[in-house]
């Protein structure tokens, strides 16, 4: 990684690392934190009818 003949496997170590990253924050931030059910969702009028 810090050589000065980086190889090809070493780019998609890090590639795999960072789309796994992005992968975990945004399932923690979209649906651990609950971001993805309004409070209308809950009130509505329809809701076990």
């Amino acid at each position: 990684m810090f050589t000065n003949n980086p190889e090809p496997s070493h780019f998609w170590i890090i590639l795999l690392f960072m789309v796994k990253g992005v992968i975990g924050l945004s399932l923690y931030f979209g649906f651990v934190k609950g971001k993805n059910v309004s409070s209308l969702s809950w009130n509505s009028n329809y809701y076990n009818a």
